[in-house]
């Protein structure tokens, strides 16, 4: 099993109360119907956080939405988003008619420019890498089983200069025609599945996940599927048919 970042603790917070990963899933995975149990397994299964999409400045929503659905479908959920500079405050809403819905299964965090998202993810264990256009190493030569996370620039200018010269390191992707850049939700394909790629062909390769944290995904991903999951966890704390770590249902200490 290779080391790599995983954000999450060994409790899923509802409303303010922190709840087992273990008896969040006992509990809801029997308000699932089978077909819906296995596929959250299965998703929980091939999930790694080992590789990060870092989008820099991105302008167009559409992109964005495309991205974030990319993501979702090859299985690398963590995804920073770092605002232009004329973007309003708050979290944007992709178009769902692009994402279809992917947002709800993604951990997305959106930057303002000026904060220190680079050194954040270093301090989460990733290598910082930025991609670029033409000449210089190419992606094959990219050695992908360290975490890294990878960023991709705006649709004009591409990456800016402050994040290139605070890189751990950059590569291009090879092009063979005239068209001198991808769209940046391409490029964001192509990376990844490359990443994925190369990081099963890797010795030792294996599943990203211990078993631990494939059911506090599990658990996590049965919330977001189930619109009663608030309510039924609730009950369950208010009835003690689990171990709330000794809070009480309003969350306060005994």
């Amino acid at each position: 099993m290779r080391s790599h970042p995983f954000p999450y603790s060994a409790t899923v917070e509802v409303d303010g109360i922190a709840l087992p990963a273990a008896a969040v899933w006992s509990l809801l995975a029997a308000h699932l119907t089978p077909a819906r149990r296995q596929r959250i397994r299965e998703v929980a299964a091939r999930r790694s956080f080992a590789v990060a999409t870092v989008l820099e400045q991105v302008h167009d929503d559409g992109n964005v939405a495309a991205v974030l659905r990319t993501c979702e479908a090859v299985g690398f959920p963590a995804v920073h988003v770092i605002r232009a500079g004329t973007a309003e405050p708050g979290t944007p809403r992709p178009p769902n008619r692009v994402t279809q819905g992917a947002q709800r299964w993604l951990e997305v965090a959106w930057w303002d420019p000026g904060e220190p998202w680079v050194d954040r993810l270093r301090g989460a264990g990733y290598r910082v890498l930025v991609t670029r256009a033409g000449g210089g190493r190419a992606i094959e030569q990219v050695d992908f089983t360290p975490p890294a996370a990878v960023v991709f620039g705006n649709e004009h200018a591409g990456v800016t200069d402050a994040t290139a010269a605070a890189a751990d390191g950059w590569f291009s992707i090879p092009m063979a025609g005239f068209t001198r850049s991808f769209n940046v939700s391409v490029a964001v394909a192509l990376v990844l599945q490359h990443a994925r790629r190369s990081r099963a062909e890797a010795p030792g390769a294996g599943g990203d996940l211990t078993a631990d944290q494939r059911l506090i995904l599990a658990a996590r991903y049965a919330v977001r599927s189930l619109p009663s999951a608030a309510a039924l966890l609730r009950r369950a704390v208010r009835d003690g048919s689990f171990d709330t770590g000794g809070r009480r249902p309003d969350g306060t200490d005994p």
